[in-house]
């Protein structure tokens, strides 16, 4: 076929399907509606359409695809009406991936993190986590937690209730220091103390009341000062 003009072409129109692409081979284009080969060497490839967002064009890769690299960008004409990415089956990311924004509707499982960063964090069922750093405050309303042991760091810790008796403003309220025990009332079977000291100085009410059988070494009863 000589010329820039020549072609090769077929003289037949489908009637049943008028907009297939015929057949033809022009010296630096082959076009036709359906392509049959077992290995085709293309350089770039455009499928499908910009508008379709619905039909079956684009492009079908059966069995295993293997591509180095795939950018997806989407497009303004279909916008995010429809998904950029949609797979049906398993996945397995064997390097390094980068998420923006990841919504997780279903469940997740295997997940292993060296460092979270969150704003927010909600967990709606049971977590186990084996080692938890706090620099700020742990708050737990309407809730109850099953700890083993609990160890308060530095000088100036605290285990404190936030809760005020309107009732009974001047009652002392339930709190727990390095080398401190508060509160208003004790109850127990055995106490072991060094040193006590009850009641009030120049108040008429018992400071110490001993019900039952009581046991000293020594007693040594002194005139308060007043």
């Amino acid at each position: 076929m000589n010329g820039q003009a020549a072609i090769i072409t077929f003289n037949y129109n489908d009637v049943a399907n008028p907009s297939y692409i015929k057949s033809s081979i022009q010296p630096y284009k082959v076009s036709t509606q359906e392509i049959q080969s077992n290995i085709a060497d293309i350089t770039r490839i455009e499928v499908g359409s910009e508008a379709d967002a619905t039909s079956t064009n684009g492009l079908h890769s059966l069995g295993k695809a293997t591509m180095d690299y795939v950018a997806i960008k989407g497009n303004t004409t279909i916008g995010t009406s429809q998904p950029q990415l949609t797979v049906a089956g398993a996945s397995v990311f064997s390097g390094t991936t980068t998420v923006g924004d990841l919504v997780i509707t279903g469940s997740v499982t295997g997940l292993t993190f060296d460092d979270i960063t969150t704003n927010n964090l909600t967990v709606s069922g049971a977590s186990s986590l084996q080692n938890v750093t706090m620099s700020g405050n742990l708050t737990a309303l309407n809730s109850t937690a099953t700890i083993q042991n609990i160890t308060m760091n530095g000088q100036s810790a605290l285990l404190t209730f936030n809760y005020t008796d309107s009732s009974n403003p001047s009652y002392i309220k339930s709190s727990i220091q390095p080398y401190k025990v508060s509160s208003h009332e004790f109850q127990g079977d055995v106490a072991s103390i060094r040193e006590l000291s009850t009641g009030v100085l120049n108040d008429t009410i018992i400071g110490h009341k001993g019900l039952g059988v009581n046991e000293l070494d020594y007693l040594h009863v002194k005139e308060a000062l007043s």
